[in-house]
């Protein structure tokens, strides 16, 4: 196995205008943090322009630093670029690793692996060079009632998965349905949440 393929669907009460606008869409391609201990943040002007990177002038561009555990084994780190389409009856954001700093000392995609030292600490590897992942998710509105429209979002995302991670185990494949499902009710709650 070189790589995992997911395909995820759900529907949604609220709305269009407010998921159009909602961050975590946009900046993670709907993909909620496992952890307390990932980060997903937006870079900051200072950091794209040291990066050499323009500002996108028709802000659909979103470069967003990651820093994801994996089964507390393995820890990736990286930019992802997201670009968001809006069409009138929905949103689509596509991203993967952004390839113009596959190079970067400070922002090249890497992994690296954690494990416990001989007292017992967590400690990581060298980084790894990482082939990283990638996807889109599309969001559209099938009826709208009562102030609220019936959404159903799509996602599909490849990730790649080197043979060192797990020995070739099963492990991410098995995760990923639970961590999606979190997920999902996490945003349904901050959507109720707003309302």
């Amino acid at each position: 196995r070189v790589a995992n393929r997911f395909h995820t669907a759900f529907t949604l009460r609220a709305p269009l205008e407010r998921l159009k606008a909602d961050e975590t869409l946009r900046r993670s391609l709907g993909a909620e943090a496992d952890s307390k201990d990932a980060v997903v943040r937006l870079l900051t002007a200072e950091e794209l322009q040291a990066a050499g990177i323009p500002p996108d002038p028709g802000d659909r561009e979103r470069l967003v630093a990651i820093e994801l555990p994996l089964l507390n084994r393995v820890r990736i780190r990286g930019v992802v670029r997201t670009v968001a389409t809006e069409h009138p009856d929905g949103v689509e954001v596509a991203g993967g690793f952004d390839e113009r700093l596959r190079d970067h000392p400070r922002w090249r995609p890497t992994w690296t692996r954690i494990e416990e030292n001989a007292l017992g600490a967590r400690v990581e590897g060298e980084p790894q060079p990482y082939g990283g992942c990638g996807g889109v998710v599309a969001v559209r509105r099938l009826a709208a009632e009562g102030g609220l429209d019936l959404l159903v979002v799509e996602s599909r995302m490849v990730l790649a998965e080197p043979e060192a991670w797990f020995q070739g185990g099963n492990l991410v494949r098995s995760k990923i349905p639970l961590t999606t499902q979190e997920g999902v009710r996490s945003l349904r709650r901050r959507l109720q949440a707003a309302r």
